[in-house]
């Protein structure tokens, strides 16, 4: 995703830009699993004016509600680590411009600089430490979303079924499942493509 030594400026604005647009990204799901929550809390009140037909609807609803909740909280653990990645970036770019800068002293310079380069390159090691370890947490934490939605989606599709045993309130169920298989569906692109990114 991220060069470990971002050294020049376009690489360490390309990575700027590339993690700003994950932040965008998980924004949006946050915000898509909020509306996954109202829809789930209006289809179990739903659920309950159906009465005993709409039961498997109700725990469907209910089930896709501690989706949205689980899903945002894992987006919010996202949030951090982009967080901790643009700061390992920007801390990472600091130290190789002021490696670039003390090898460019004159040689007598740079001898009397020696302890100066040395710890810098121990500081640029760091740097790269860290935007590994960051850049390891955001992929893993990515993985445990990605298999979450998929959790999602095979509920948003089951109360697709259970809406057809809803009796006289079968259309508004059915409409109410169609809205959660469509958000899901949204859901799953974005992550998709904050896999992507995070690739980059």
């Amino acid at each position: 995703m991220i060069p470990a030594h971002a050294g020049s400026k376009p690489t360490k604005e390309s990575a700027l830009r590339t993690i700003v647009r994950i932040n965008e990204q998980i924004k949006a799901v946050i915000g898509d699993a909020f509306r996954v929550r109202m829809m789930s809390l209006n289809a179990l009140i739903l659920a309950k004016r159906a009465g005993q037909s709409a039961v498997g609807f109700g725990v469907l609803s209910n089930e896709l509600r501690g989706f949205a909740s689980e899903l945002q909280g894992a987006m919010q653990g996202l949030q951090e680590s982009t967080t901790g990645l643009l700061q390992a970036v920007t801390l990472n770019a600091r130290a190789a411009l002021s490696g670039r800068i003390l090898e460019r002293l004159p040689e007598r310079a740079q001898r009397r600089a020696g302890g100066m380069l040395a710890r810098n390159r121990h500081r640029l090691d760091d740097r790269h430490a860290e935007v590994v370890h960051w850049r390891g947490r955001l992929a893993s934490i990515l993985e445990e979303v990605v298999r979450t939605v998929e959790l999602g989606n095979v509920l948003a599709r089951s109360t697709r079924i259970e809406a057809v045993y809803g009796g006289a309130h079968a259309p508004a169920l059915t409409q109410v499942a169609v809205e959660f298989d469509a958000a899901i569906t949204h859901i799953r692109q974005a992550i998709e493509h904050l896999r992507h990114l995070q690739r980059l």
